[in-house]
């Protein structure tokens, strides 16, 4: 396949071509297949169909791929200046290098009118927290693709929800899909568990930022 093969030029003729054969929310249906196909991908990797260097391709082609998706989006559709309030950050917990999901995590938030930082793979605790601090995001979302990373989420939720300003803590990633983490979690950290629950909690908040109703 594309992906595998490190092939950008092909991957992006069929994302093209698969955005080409639905109707309206176009740019979701792309991140729809490349999520998909990361999924196969680590799946084959899981059943040692495959090694780690193919895995790799995989993804520096899809981050590639994610990137030109993302510079024709922004062409096309220019999104208005935000205020300085409605901000979002994102990352991997420490050790976690699968960031891809997360990459399209905070682009929805983007088109949703975030301001939004990425800081992408194995970012250990005390950065996330001292950049929170610092920052001040309403919402912090943090991915976990590996289950055995799971036993890092109690120490980020807890810590992250101690900050000062009290942002929201939303937690996702395959490893979320597959198990049930909500003893690992605090009742108000939101557990995502795909695409669908992201998408309608940002419909919730309305475009923009939060709702008055959650009180921020």
């Amino acid at each position: 396949m594309a992906l595998l093969n490190g092939d950008f030029s092909k991957a992006k003729e069929i994302v093209d071509l698969y955005i080409a054969g639905g109707s309206g929310q176009h740019w979701r249906r792309a991140y729809e297949l490349i999520t998909q196909a990361m999924r196969y991908i680590g799946t084959m990797w899981e059943n040692n169909l495959i090694t780690v260097a193919d895995e790799h391709i995989a993804s520096m082609t899809c981050k590639y791929l994610l990137h030109a998706l993302f510079l024709e989006q922004e062409q096309q559709h220019r999104l208005p200046p935000l205020p300085a309030v409605q901000r979002a950050m994102f990352f991997c917990v420490e050790n976690e290098q699968h960031d891809i999901g997360i990459t399209i995590v905070a682009q929805l938030f983007k088109e949703k009118g975030w301001d939004t930082r990425l800081l992408g793979a194995n970012l250990p605790l005390e950065y996330a927290v001292m950049h929170a601090k610092k920052w001040k995001p309403k919402v912090v979302g943090l991915s976990v693709t590996l289950p055995y990373h799971l036993s890092r989420v109690p120490a980020y939720t807890h810590a992250l929800e101690q900050l000062p300003h009290r942002p929201i803590i939303l937690v996702g990633g395959r490893a979320v899909q597959l198990y049930d983490i909500s003893s690992l979690c605090s009742p108000s950290t939101l557990i995502i568990k795909d695409v669908d629950a992201l998408q309608q909690l940002l419909a919730e908040w309305g475009d923009g930022g939060l709702c008055a109703t959650n009180g921020l």
